[in-house]
Formats: structure tokens, sequence, C-alpha cells
């Protein structure tokens, strides 16, 4: 049917037994819901349309009971790491994101349009409100669009990409915003 649907669900702490678990799954929570829908076009072209949700931020048991912020531990201080190099979500721990991109196949390469939300670090947010009388408008939050495109030339891969972000209170600085350019090319060369 040219549909997908994924998902990943992750605890960043144990629980401590059945009953815990069953009374609280959400403690320490992560999870990532994603789809892809490919429809033919005709004319050796395709059609993708995808969206993803990621949710990092910290669940209402942090009221109760301790809960780390997600990719960090008491155990691990430094947070989570593969030599040396920080891994995670694009999204950062406290975060969540949405995104939703639409791409068009043809026999020559991809051209795509994509929009997207980013809320950075909601867990720091929400310990800095109350301490700090902050209002509900204050959240770090990115929101923008792109375009991308890739084209197979002469036994190349010329890739391209572009998008547009307006990140408003950055760093839960009120009427703090900014707007983020990025552009970007790359070329592979796949030797037969």
């Amino acid at each position: 049917s040219g549909f997908e649907v994924y998902s990943e669900w992750a605890r960043n702490d144990y629980s401590w037994n059945l009953t815990d678990f069953l009374l609280e799954p959400e403690h320490s929570q992560g999870y990532t819901l994603g789809f892809q829908k490919v429809q033919a076009l005709g004319g050796s072209r395709l059609l993708s349309l995808n969206g993803e949700l990621t949710h990092l931020e910290r669940s209402r048991t942090v009221e109760v009971r301790e809960t780390p912020g997600y990719y960090g531990h008491y155990m691990v201080l430094r947070g989570y790491t593969q030599r040396g190099q920080i891994i995670g979500a694009g999204v950062g721990p406290g975060g969540d994101g949405q995104y939703l991109g639409m791409d068009l196949y043809v026999p020559r390469g991809r051209w795509g349009l994509f929009v997207q939300r980013l809320v950075h670090d909601n867990d720091a947010f929400y310990e800095q409100a109350v301490g700090q009388d902050q209002a509900y408008w204050e959240h770090d939050v990115s929101a923008g669009f792109g375009a991308r495109g890739m084209l197979f030339a002469r036994g190349l891969e010329w890739e391209f990409e572009g998008s547009l972000m307006r990140e408003m209170n950055r760093y839960f600085q009120v009427d703090d915003a900014l707007w983020n350019g990025h552009a970007g090319v790359t070329v592979r060369w796949r030797p037969r």
C-alpha cells in the first residue's frame, strides 16, 4: 500500500518493580511516532509524504518523584555519549519536535519541501518559570520551513538544502526572536 508507520518508546530510568511500571509507565519516557506514505504518480515518479513527532519532555511524575531529564542521569553525569560525542534526538533533552515533509522522486533525483517546529528544552523552561514567575508564552520555540533536492548528473549526486527558521524567546528571553537561515550543498561521487 506504500504506507509505513513507526514508533519508538524508551525510558531514561528503570522501574523499581512491576507495580511501579504499571502505576507510572510514563515516568522518564521519551517517544517518537512517524509515518510515510508513498504514491506512484506515473512516468516513474513517486510522491512521498512523511511526518514525525518526537517528545522528550519530563512527564508529570516529576511532581512526585525524582525524574532525570532525557539523555542525562545522576549515574551518567556528562550525559549520554559515544566516544565523547553527544548522542540523541535533534530536539535535545527536554524538547519536542514536529516535522512534515513532502518529496517528489523523479528518475534524475528528488525535490521536496518541509515544515517543522522545535521546542527547545521545555524541562529547563518549567524549572526556571516556577522560580521566576514566568508566563506561558515564554517557551523557546523554533518554527520554519525549507526545501531540498538531489540531482544525479555525470556520475555525481548533487544534494541541495535550504531552510529558514524563526526562533522565539531564545534562551527563554521574552521578545528575543531571531531568524536563522541554513543553506547546504553536498556532492558525492560513487565510483562504479
